[in-house]
């Protein structure tokens, strides 16, 4: 039997402690276990995690590209710092991509769809209304996935990819410090975006679709000036 060659084996036990160790850290940073800000230094990861310098180094390199941590110079890598106008350009952009997502969803998208956008927003209030952070940031993002697969826009859909993912740290921080008037409001705004979709009406979704993103910016201002 001919042997296999070196370069085609798979390695799952290092894949395994790889995306362990990116889960561990994005989940820490997400939590607010390490400050916007602070520097995240190999030695000390290392000793946290009890992996490796290279598996910390590539952890982090892909939590650079979830925009969770930045490089700066004469400092290294650093956990992001979300300023007002960041955020601004961020909603901005949502608005922008997220309004055409879901004028496309209004007209095209079929009542599964419908239907499990609201399960979504179900999951997502109980997650919300626990504080669970982790869980209610996924149902939010499981809903505008929801939205851009049935918007029939490829191109569309691969923005809003971006877009999420540049926004993670955003809603991680503006979710962990919601007080609980925000959390509701952001649950009401919501399920209206879904209430005004059923109509099949796409300009009134769209205006929806504002006013959800107009309260997400004036609760990330209000938390922002207080960090």
């Amino acid at each position: 039997m001919k042997k296999k060659s070196s370069k085609l084996l798979v390695k799952p036990i290092v894949e395994t402690l790889y995306s362990r160790t990116v889960d561990v850290l994005r989940q820490a940073i997400i939590e607010g276990d390490f400050s916007p800000g602070e520097r995240l230094i190999d030695r000390e990861l290392c000793e946290k995690t009890g992996v490796g310098r290279s598996s910390i180094r590539e952890a982090l390199r892909q939590l650079e590209a979830e925009y969770l941590i930045e490089y700066k110079p004469n400092c290294g890598p650093t956990v992001t710092q979300i300023t007002k106008q960041k955020a601004r350009e961020i909603y901005e952009l949502r608005f922008a991509i997220e309004s055409l997502g879901i004028r496309l969803f209004t007209i095209n998208a079929s009542k599964q769809a419908i239907n499990q956008l609201e399960k979504t927003i179900d999951k997502y209030e109980i997650a919300m209304k626990k504080s669970d952070v982790k869980n209610s940031i996924q149902f939010s993002e499981n809903f505008f996935q929801i939205i851009f697969e049935g918007s029939n826009n490829e191109l569309a859909f691969q923005f809003s990819k971006l877009l999420r993912t540049r926004m993670h740290f955003l809603r991680a921080l503006i979710t962990r410090k919601q007080n609980n008037s925000q959390r509701n409001k952001y649950i009401l705004t919501f399920k209206n975006i879904i209430k005004k979709i059923k109509t099949r009406n796409p300009d009134t979704a769209v205006q929806a679709c504002k006013k959800h993103i107009d309260n997400a910016t004036s609760i990330a201002f209000d938390i922002l000036s207080n960090n």
